[in-house]
């Protein structure tokens, strides 16, 4: 017994096999893309943490550029080593009013002795720096820049020997440049990178220096950051990336340990870029899930909508019109809707309605036959009766024969006169069998040509079968070639993202340039929107490929659903098939039957006529009347157990006709 009506399988088949799927593949593909998103994220955190540190790196090879310039000067050297202060004072030390960028200098002998310095830096200002260390690595290793805590916060500055300008004279002293790392240098290289960079150190008087946004220092474990991991992670040497919100707004940070020119920790370095791009996709798939999930219910309420008019009701209306006949109203009409459909229901309810029809018919003749050959069977039965009792008197005569010639003649004669009325009942009832037998012939007829069209339907359903197969196949293929479009378009968006890199790269490099790549880095920035734009193209693409294929194995879930519906129909005509199968074979059976009374018939017939021949030859040979006694006797009891014969096989043909009248008038 059924648990669920066709209808409720059917959407259940579909709920199973159309909503699990995608939202399986939904769920898959938001988790792969929100992955591969947080891995991009990541790499282009480390790129533009890249691009900052290289941009410092710039503004400390700008440093040592300038410093360089002037120290090795050899009127700098001669002044060094005849005191003269006014000269380094007016060439030297008014560098910081002079040469931008550049906030203080420091000259000072091998021994750290500060000749002169200038700028606001209390750390120069006092008569012997040997303890910042800086005279004595340059003593050791020559020229160098880097990083130095002041007690105006973090600078740059570049240290190089005082000697001539093709550095082959001795050096009396060395020369220190800097520049204090402000938050005007800082918005600098944020707004040329696109990101927000923050520098934090508790050393001297630094403190926070950052770009506008201030997104790090607004954050409050950042302080926690430093003085824990950032600890740890300045001794490891390694940066640390943190994803932090914002004012509603995901940024990723990545933080790094700076050291200073020996190499010492002194701070951490914060590069926070926002997660425009990657919170809108996540945002956007979302709201697609939902939208996908809701047209999904909208889907299957439609798709359940339509095979419960086009399939289910015609279906319950067939059933309808099977199951009258299966009662036996073979003149029920089948359902007019269904008869003017053009599709597979349509040629299903055709088949059938020409089935009942030839069935209709066939039980009609065979109910005619059956009737006509109840009576003749009736008839041969009460004239084979009469048949035996005059074979019976025949014999009672043949022995009142043997008392005497007299008697014998004029039981000859009666003789005579009985077996020509049995000749006649004989002859009529062999003409009655063989028109049974025509009857059953042509009733075998048409049960053949039922099975035939039976046969014929099998056949079509067949077709239609395979048919559908192949339109399965068809879109099976179709899906195949939009897995390839979607691999073109992973590739495009792949492409596109090195192009964003190149041209970012680009813009780096425009910087350095200065004036002269301004030019240059308005190409590279419309680079980066054409390769942002094609990658936004081929995540389209590959949506509405996505789209495509959800279509594609809807339209292969239904059409395999119609091939289910078809096969069935081949089942229950294939049923009926067989039913004409039975018929035909018990109508032959019966046709058999009359055959072999028909035969015993004949044979009774020619008995009765050398019976009557016999009787004849009594009447004219008186001498021979007791051996023609004993012949005619010894004739009369075969045919007596011809009539017996005759009789046994009328009563099973009688039986047999009640019983198929008995399974035919249920359908008259």
């Amino acid at each position: 017994m059924r648990s669920f009506s066709v209808r409720s399988q059917i959407i259940l088949l579909i709920a199973v096999v159309l909503l699990a799927p995608i939202t399986g593949i939904g769920l898959y593909y938001y988790h792969s893309i929100t992955s591969k998103l947080e891995v991009m994220d990541r790499g282009a955190t480390d790129e533009s943490a890249a691009s900052v540190e290289g941009m410092l790196a710039i503004l400390s090879s700008h440093v040592m550029d300038v410093t360089v310039t002037n120290s090795h000067w050899g009127d700098y050297r001669t002044a060094m080593l005849t005191h003269d202060l006014e000269w380094i004072t007016d060439n030297v030390a008014g560098a910081i009013n002079i040469i931008p960028n550049v906030d203080f200098t420091v000259t000072a002998d091998y021994d750290g002795n500060v000749v002169l310095q200038s700028g606001d830096i209390a750390d120069f200002k006092v008569p012997n720096i040997s303890k910042l260390g800086i005279v004595q690595k340059a003593k050791a290793d020559g020229d160098f820049s880097g990083l130095l805590v002041t007690s105006k916060g973090i600078a740059f500055i570049a240290a190089s020997k005082i000697t001539d300008e093709e550095n082959k004279l001795s050096s009396p002293g060395v020369l220190v440049f800097g520049r204090l790392l402000d938050a005007k240098a800082l918005s600098v290289i944020a707004s040329t990178v696109g990101v927000d960079v923050s520098f934090y150190s508790k050393l001297g008087s630094t403190g926070w220096i950052d770009s506008d946004k201030t997104v790090v220092k607004q954050a409050a474990a950042a302080e926690q950051l430093y003085d824990g991991q950032m600890k740890a992670a300045a001794s490891l040497k390694q940066p640390i990336v943190a994803n932090l919100d914002q004012d509603g707004h995901p940024y990723s940070v990545k933080m790094m340990p700076v050291t200073d020119y020996a190499g010492k920790p002194i701070g951490v370095l914060s590069v926070a870029r926002e997660l425009r791009v990657s919170s809108e996709v996540a945002s956007g798939l979302s709201k697609l899930s939902l939208q996908a999930g809701a047209a999904a219910l909208i889907l299957i309420a439609i798709i359940g909508f339509f095979i419960e008019r086009r399939i289910i009701t015609p279906l319950k209306r067939i059933h309808s019109y099977l199951k009258q006949v299966a009662e036996g109203r073979l003149s029920a009409g089948a359902p007019s809707g269904e008869l003017k459909r053009r599709d597979e229901i349509g040629f299903i309810t055709g088949t059938l309605q020409t089935t009942v029809t030839d069935l209709h018919r066939i039980v009609k003749g065979i109910e005619t036959t059956s009737t006509s050959a109840s009576g003749t069977a009736a008839v041969l039965s009460g004239e084979t009766e009469e048949t035996r009792a005059g074979i019976g008197q025949i014999v009672n005569h043949m022995h009142v024969l043997t008392e005497g010639t007299e008697a014998q003649l004029v039981g000859a004669a009666s003789g005579t006169k009985a077996m020509s009325g049995i000749a006649e009942g004989i002859q009529q009832i062999f003409e009655r069998t063989i028109s049974v037998t025509h009857s059953a012939s042509e009733s075998t007829g048409f049960a053949e040509d039922g099975r035939t069209s039976i046969t014929n339907a099998v056949v079509q359903m067949n077709q239609a079968s395979s048919s559908v197969q192949q339109v399965v196949d068809d879109m099976q293929q179709l899906e195949k070639h939009s897995e390839s479009i979607v691999e073109i378009a992973e590739w495009i968006g792949k492409i596109a993202s090195q192009t964003n890199i190149l041209a970012l790269n680009a813009n780096i490099e425009a910087s350095r340039a200065g004036e002269q790549g301004k030019g240059f880095a308005v190409v590279a920035d419309e680079v980066r929107k054409l390769a942002m734009q094609a990658g936004e193209a081929a995540g389209q693409v590959q949506e509405r490929v996505t789209t495509i294929r959800e279509q594609i194995e809807l339209a292969v879930a239904h059409i395999q659903q119609g091939h289910i519906e078809v096969s069935e129909g081949t089942q229950l005509v294939q049923t009926a098939e067989h039913s004409f199968s039975r018929i035909a074979d018990s109508i032959a059976s019966m046709n058999v039957k009359l055959q072999e009374v028909a035969a015993a018939t004949e044979e009774m017939t020619a008995g009765s006529q050398e019976m009557a021949a016999m009787v004849e030859q009594t009447e004219t040979v008186s001498r021979n009347a007791a051996q023609l006694t004993k012949e005619v006797s010894g004739i009369a009891e075969a045919r007596a157990a011809s009539v017996s014969r005759i009789t046994s096989v009328m009563s099973e043909l009688n039986e047999q006709i009640q019983e198929l009248g008995h399974a035919v008038a249920r359908y008259s």
